[in-house]
Parts: C-alpha cells; sequence; structure tokens
C-alpha cells in the first residue's frame, strides 16, 4: 500500500507529456508559420515550442539546438508583417528537480524501513516469529492465522476488485484483535507506515477473537 501511495503522487505531480523533434524539422515548422512561439532554455540547450493550432492535449515539442545565435536569426529572417514569432529565453531551475531526485527515493526507503518494522513488532506481539512478517506470501498465510482466517483468502487476495474488500476486511479484524476501533481500521488502510507501527509498539495486547 505505501508502494501504491507513492506511484499515485508520482502520478498526479507528473509534467504535461512532451514530443522532440530535431530542430531541422522545427526549422520546417519556421517555414511553414505553424510556430507562435519558441522559448530557448539556455542552460539545458533545449528549446520548448509553441505551435500556433496547438490543441491543449497535445505533447509540447521540444528541440535541441546546436546554435542560439543561428536559430535566432533564421526565426527572425522569417518574421514579417504578417507572421511574428515570440522568441523568449529562460533558465531551468533544476534545483527542485535535484532535491526530488534524492528525497523522493529516500522517503520510498524511510516509508520501508518503518513499514518493517513495524509489522515485525505486530507478528511478535501475536505470539509468531517478527521475521515471518518479511517472507512474501508466508506472512499473508500467517496474517489469515492472526485474524482466524482460512488459508485459502489468500486467493481472494488476488482477485482485482474483490481483493478491496477482503483487504478492508482483514485490516479491520487485525485492529479488532488488539481492541482497536475503526477509525484506527481507516489508519492502517490510509497511513500503514504510520499505523503499523503504532500497533507494534503502543501497550495494546493481542487477542484473539472467533470471527464468522
Amino acid at each position: 500500500l505505501p508502494l501504491l501511495l507513492i506511484l499515485l503522487v508520482l502520478q498526479f505531480t507528473s509534467v504535461n507529456p512532451s514530443e522532440n523533434i530535431t530542430q531541422t524539422e522545427f526549422l520546417n515548422k519556421v517555414e511553414n508559420n505553424d510556430v507562435k512561439s519558441v522559448t530557448f532554455v539556455t542552460d539545458a540547450g533545449y528549446a520548448e515550442v509553441e505551435l500556433i493550432n496547438n490543441a491543449s492535449n497535445t505533447p509540447k515539442l521540444h528541440f535541441r539546438y546546436s546554435d542560439i545565435k543561428d536559430v535566432k536569426e533564421q526565426i527572425r529572417l522569417k518574421n514579417s508583417d504578417d507572421y511574428q514569432i515570440i522568441i523568449d529565453s529562460r533558465e531551468e531551475n533544476r534545483m527542485f528537480g535535484e532535491i526530488l531526485s534524492w528525497i523522493l527515493p529516500l522517503i520510498f526507503f524511510v516509508i520501508i524501513i518503518i513499514s518493517a518494522i513495524g509489522w515485525f513488532k505486530v507478528y511478535k506481539k501475536t505470539g509468531f516469529s517478527g521475521w515471518t512478517s518479511l517472507i512474501p506470501v508466508y506472512r499473508t498465510l500467517i496474517l489469515l492465522k492472526i485474524i482466524n482466517k482460512p488459508w485459502h483468502w489468500i486467493f481472494l487476495f488476488c482477485i482485482p476488485l474483490v481483493n478491496i474488500v477482503f483487504i478492508i476486511w482483514s485490516m479491520n479484524l487485525l485492529s479488532k484483535n488488539f481492541g482497536k476501533d475503526e477509525g484506527f481500521t481507516v489508519g492502517l488502510l490510509l497511513l500503514p507506515f504510520i499505523f503499523i507501527p503504532i500497533l507494534g509498539f503502543d501497550n495494546s495486547e493481542y487477542k484473539k477473537r472467533i470471527t464468522k
């Protein structure tokens, strides 16, 4: 679940799609009077192109230039009273991208470690070896024992949409076995890397409930 949350964040924060073209292709578009504006990113060696009839869902065009002065000169030669290409330039702010490049993996790593430690403690509190929480598939079988459900539930976790229902059900049973309420179940589902360690390190006691 932590991995799913991170992927969703990355999905919603991703930039608009872009398409790379050559400098020659760009100049051809200039010749055809298709270019509205061009912005040279001077510290990155590429330019962003906006077309006159550019739809909102059309990928942004980028091209790498060999000589910025030569490209600008060819654009100016094409400019006329009837056709004016807007020329702009800026520097790329790389600091934010550089920070994300190391801070996101660090956050991901910390979440994985905290979650693993939390599950280790939870399994240990239930009387099982903490190391079983680190073994794929087997850890799920142990979890089913903890919440007093049959082993074949593991197949239900593999069925799309159906698995959502049984994951919620399982987390609620786990919460109940430690004397927690439905609010804690919500925490286990939405913020497991916080609530699993809480469950593992607090003074709550595991009491196996008889479920049907």
